[in-house]
């Protein structure tokens, strides 16, 4: 028994002694990288460029104009006179009759919109009115002299004087057409209907004066047109507001202090659709194009105001402000919201692997972003590994979520050639998928800050409308619809869109 005993201790002494070696050998083996340190260094840096000056974006306003029927007409009700006078001479022109004249005067009734057609607008009122007729008739002369000489008893001249109710209907048609000035031709011609107009002469005839009284009535209605077309020729508000919102839009805004960033905004294009006439208003639209350039620089870019251009036409469309910008998102920033999604999070693997990630952080990595990873990771009972990880990955902006996502997401070649040879189980492809799907940033706050901004920069448009014109403008929506890795941030670029509308409620001609 004692050389038994000796024996089981030979072999159990043995048995330690190798246990013991093989738990050294593993511990020493193991792949272990403590904190912070690199399984391998990282992936070389890419050629970076941050555009001092991206791709211009271009951006527009669609102003729609109305001017009420309803405000025209009493405007027209303000500059057509009521009443009409006049005197014509010799309007009878027959030998029998001289010395003779025609005095009339007439008031218009109200001015009633008839017709209301794409390219026209037709206006109506009654006319009312008399017209009276002085003179001498001659009774040698003619037969109505001889007439009236046979009843007078040969009397050389007979006086006459008459008068006689006049009844007219006046018409207005205007084709009001935008000129290459911005001015407003009105382009309106009159027609004077004149149902009744007839004299008595001496109790023996009627003279039908509605010839005259029309002729006398059609020249002082085209002196008084003649007039309003100057009027609203010489007009110059729809010229002024066209060229206010064109150097409006010359603008420079600080976006940021660090980097300093500036925001430029440059008119290209201004134009106007062709006048139409409904129902209730005459519309006509004003749109302006603009690009808009995110610009780094310690000082405002200069900013020269640009001649505006000719008129162009351009084709009717609902009120919009649309308005592409560049907002900036710090890599600061975007660590924050990554830390809150990734930092504490634990992966697993569809092999058992589980991975826990102490720290993450993004940078550029040409066109490209590095993610950086300190974790923990244990395959099993015996395997374990702690350390930093780097993985590259393209960003994908998914419009609708408003969620900025990591695709192609891989190991850097460095770190993946570290892994083959101390953690291979590290490279299952569900830990990259796991992680793939939980890297993501919510951009919706940038969008919330930017809808403010937006918001108020709207009121001050529609604070600074001028005299005689009621703006109307509504944010509808605001998202991101690009981003761009630059080496300071990320670049964003958001699409504001705002509904706009404008009524005139002041005609000033």
């Amino acid at each position: 028994m004692p050389n038994q005993a000796k024996r089981y201790t030979k072999i159990l002494g043995a048995g330690s002694l190798l246990a013991l070696a093989v738990i050294a050998l593993w511990v020493y083996l193991r792949p272990s990288f403590g904190p912070g340190t690199h399984l391998a260094p990282p992936p070389p840096a890419r050629g970076q460029a941050s555009p001092a000056r991206p791709t211009a974006s271009l951006s527009s306003v669609f102003l729609p104009l109305h001017i009420p029927i309803a405000a025209l007409r009493e405007r027209l009700e303000r500059e057509v006179p009521l009443t009409f006078h006049g005197e014509e001479r010799d309007p009878v022109r027959d030998a029998a009759v001289a010395d003779d004249a025609l005095a009339w005067n007439a008031r218009r009734g109200p001015i009633q919109v008839v017709a209301a057609q794409t390219d026209r607008l037709v206006l109506k009122a009654d006319v009312i009115g008399e017209a009276r007729i002085r003179g001498v008739v001659r009774p040698a002369s003619g037969t109505l002299g001889k007439l009236l000489g046979a009843m007078a008893g040969s009397i050389a001249e007979v006086p006459f004087s008459a008068r006689a109710d006049a009844l007219a209907t006046l018409t207005v048609t205007i084709r009001p057409r935008l000129m290459a000035d911005w001015r407003v031709q009105p382009n309106a011609t009159a027609k004077l209907d004149v149902q009744r107009a007839e004299v008595p002469v001496a109790g023996i005839t009627r003279v039908d004066v509605r010839p005259l009284v029309k002729k006398a009535l059609d020249r002082k209605l085209r002196e008084q047109l003649d007039l309003l077309e100057q009027r609203v020729a010489h007009d110059d508000r729809l010229q002024r507001m066209a060229t206010q919102a064109w150097t409006q839009m010359h603008r420079v805004e600080q976006l940021s202090k660090d980097p300093v960033t500036w925001l430029v905004v440059r008119p290209v294009r201004i134009a106007a659709t062709p006048v139409e006439i409904g129902k209730q208003a005459i519309r006509l639209g004003l749109e302006v194009q603009a690009e808009t350039q995110l610009v780094v620089a310690a000082n405002a870019p200069v900013q020269s105001v640009r001649p505006m251009p000719a008129l162009t036409v351009a084709a009717s469309k609902p009120g919009r402000l649309r308005l592409q910008a560049m907002g900036i998102a710090s890599w600061d920033r975007l660590n924050a919201a990554l830390a809150e999604r990734l930092e504490g999070r634990r992966l697993q693997g569809s092999d058992g692997t589980e991975v826990q990630v102490r720290s993450a952080e993004l940078s550029p990595w040409g066109d490209g972003i590095l993610l950086s990873l300190d974790i923990d990771a244990e395959h099993g009972r015996w395997y374990q590994a702690s350390g930093r990880l780097y993985l590259t990955a393209r960003p994908r902006l998914d419009v609708q979520a408003q969620q900025l996502y990591l695709d192609d997401l891989d190991f850097a070649l460095e770190t993946r050639d570290a892994l083959a040879t101390l953690a291979h189980w590290l490279l299952e492809p569900s830990i990259v998928e796991a992680l793939r799907q939980s890297a993501s940033i919510d951009l919706s706050p940038y969008v919330e800050r930017a809808r403010g901004a937006a918001s108020a920069a709207l009121h001050q448009f529609v604070a600074q409308a001028p005299d005689g014109l009621q703006l109307s403008a509504d944010l509808r929506e605001m998202r991101v619809v690009g981003v761009t890795v630059a080496a300071e941030n990320l670049q964003i670029a958001v699409d504001a869109t705002a509904d706009l509308a404008a009524t005139v409620t002041q005609l000033n001609f």
